[in-house]
Parts: C-alpha cells; sequence; structure tokens
C-alpha cells in the first residue's frame, strides 16, 4: 500500500517536473539569425534554384542536413521554416524532457537530477526553440541513452540509425558514431547479421548523403569546415572553445571523471560513457 502510494507520489511530481520544464522552453521561444541560413536554402529550393544560398552557387553551408529535411518536409505541407522550426523545437524539446523525465525507472536513487539540471541551464532553455537543430539533438541522445538502457528496444538497427541520424544532425557527433561502432563491431564481430543489420542505416544514411553531397556539392565537407579552418586544423580554437564548454557546463567535467574511470572499470557492460552502472544518472 505504501509502495503505491509512493508510487503515485514519484509520478505526480515527476508530471509537475515536466510541466515545469515545458513553461520553461516556451517562456523562451525566438529564432536565431543563423537559422534564417537554413531558411535561404529552403527558399530557393522551393523557388527552383536548388539547395542553394545563392543562385547557381552550389556551397552547403549549414551543418545539419536532417534538421533542413524536417524544415523542407514541412515546407511541403505548408508550413514556412520560421514557425516550422519552432514547432519542430518545441516537438523535439518537450519529447526529449518527457523521455528524460521518466528515464527515473533505470535510474531511481536520482528521481530528478537529469530533467532538473536542464530546465536550471540557460543554455538548454535558450536553444530549445532558437530555429536550429538544438531540440533535434537533445532528443535524439535521450532517445539513445533510453534504448540502450531498455533491452526490449535494443537492437542494432535502432541504435545505428540513431547514431546516423546525430551524425547527420551535428558533425562533430560522428565521434559518437565512430566510437559506439567500433564497440559495437568488437563485440559482434562473430555474429554477421547483427553486424549487417547495424551497418546497413549507416550504409543507407550516412554513406548516402555524403555520396549525395559529393554529387551536389562536389565536397564530402560542407563548405563551413574550410571556411572556419581554412583547409587546416586550428588547434588554438579548439582549445577556446573546450574552454568555453568548461566554463558554461561545469557538468562536463564530472562526465569526463566518469569517463575516465569507466576506461578503467573493464567490466563495462555497455558503451563506456553512455551506461555506467555504478552512478546515479546518466552521464
Amino acid at each position: 500500500m505504501l509502495s503505491n502510494r509512493l508510487y503515485y507520489i514519484n509520478l505526480t511530481l515527476l508530471f509537475l517536473l515536466f510541466i515545469l520544464g515545458a513553461y520553461s522552453i516556451i517562456s523562451r521561444i525566438w529564432v536565431s539569425e543563423d537559422a534564417y541560413i537554413t531558411f535561404k536554402y529552403i527558399d530557393n529550393l522551393f523557388a527552383n534554384n536548388g539547395l542553394t544560398f545563392n543562385k547557381g552557387e552550389r556551397v552547403e553551408g549549414f551543418t545539419h542536413p536532417l534538421w533542413a529535411g524536417l524544415l523542407i518536409f514541412l515546407r511541403l505541407i505548408g508550413i514556412s521554416s520560421h514557425p516550422g522550426s519552432i514547432v519542430l523545437g518545441l516537438v523535439f524539446s518537450f519529447a526529449g524532457l518527457f523521455i528524460s523525465v521518466f528515464l527515473y525507472k533505470y535510474y531511481k536513487k536520482a528521481i530528478f537530477i537529469l530533467p532538473t539540471l536542464l530546465i536550471v541551464n540557460d543554455g538548454f532553455r535558450d536553444f530549445a526553440t532558437s530555429g536550429l537543430e538544438f531540440s533535434l539533438t537533445f532528443f535524439l541522445i535521450v532517445l539513445l541513452f533510453a534504448i540502450i538502457l531498455d533491452k526490449e528496444l535494443h537492437n542494432p538497427v535502432a541504435l545505428s540509425t540513431i547514431l546516423s541520424c546525430l551524425y547527420l544532425t551535428r558533425p562533430e557527433l560522428g565521434i559518437v558514431l565512430a566510437y559506439y561502432s567500433i564497440f559495437y563491431f568488437s563485440k559482434n564481430y562473430k555474429n554477421f547479421l547483427n553486424l549487417f543489420k547495424f551497418g546497413l542505416p549507416i550504409l543507407f544514411l550516412v554513406v548516402g548523403y555524403h555520396g549525395f553531397r559529393l554529387y551536389y556539392y562536389g565536397d564530402i565537407f560542407p563548405n563551413t569546415y574550410y571556411a572556419k579552418s581554412g583547409g587546416g586544423t586550428n588547434y588554438t580554437q579548439g582549445i577556446k572553445y573546450l574552454q568555453h564548454a568548461i566554463r558554461y557546463s561545469p557538468f562536463l567535467v564530472f562526465a569526463s571523471l566518469v569517463f575516465l574511470y569507466s576506461i578503467v572499470k573493464k567490466k563495462a557492460q555497455k558503451p563506456i560513457f553512455l551506461y555506467i552502472e555504478k552512478f546515479w544518472f546518466v552521464a
């Protein structure tokens, strides 16, 4: 009887936490000026000028093809990019927040930690509906955690599909795709069927888009790579990015320590930084 009462109390508190998180997102609805770069590409596409920023110049100036593809789909059904990006931001932010709130079933000792950290984070609230790909990235990462933790949902096709979508949403998350692929192949190298299932979405989504990029834009990297790096590598700028990440996201330090700890612990049954059994919440 007491356990049932505690269950409903926890469920009520989680629901209230979700409502609070939803309000914190809605209270900061806006569209970043950077989002209008992608909007311009979509405008030109529907004006029969191709997926370009300037007519006649095939240059890929965005780095989130999956997000751009979703905005193109909304445009096809009559929703323009500005309100469409807000709608997508709300949908993916709410969905990701909802999943993160109810991850308590796996980490009951930390029932409020993850969603609370999100709600009190200015960056999360500011970019949840910014017109950019942040909300989609957040949703995919939380969904990845949920699938890894739930044995009923855990399957190679779902995992590689989400990892591939993450890469097509933010290119730096290709590191996550590469890391998890190495881990998965090392654990399943004798199971050719699972390897095939895992590799098929990567081949179709990642390799397929790179093929399109090479055909349509004439290169395997977006133009922003060359604009920011000059074709080389700017380690100094990378160090500045890391300093800003540590300054504005102190939790990153803790997550890094968890990562280093898990390397030492060779008994991990899941990807190192995705599933830490002895910690109270997902790092």
